[in-house]
């Protein structure tokens, strides 16, 4: 689970297309059951900073909706170690605002 907040730039121009690029930071904690644990470790829970710059684009459907292609690359930064993965989502925007 994590909390990540910054900016988002985007290219506002009048095409179908709006790429942009966002860059968050906010925290990620990490837990996990007894199972996988050490059996010398009682709380196998961790929070750690983390950077996730991305970007992606926007598909404008119509006025009112945007389909959304977006990837991010998480860096997570634990106690004594690094962890980097990579994030492909996608879903659908909705447009606020006048134009």
């Amino acid at each position: 689970m994590g909390f990540l907040v910054g900016p988002r730039f985007a290219h506002t121009g009048s095409s179908q297309f709006t790429p942009f690029f966002q860059a968050g930071i906010g925290v990620t904690h990490f837990s996990a059951n007894s199972d996988i644990c050490d059996e010398a470790v009682e709380d196998c829970s961790e929070s750690g900073f983390t950077f996730a710059p991305g970007g992606g684009v926007d598909v404008k459907l119509n006025d009112k909706i945007n389909f959304r292609f977006q990837l991010e690359i998480p860096i997570i930064h634990f106690e004594g170690d690094t962890e980097t993965g990579v994030k492909f989502m996608f879903g659908v925007s909705f447009p606020i605002g006048s134009k």
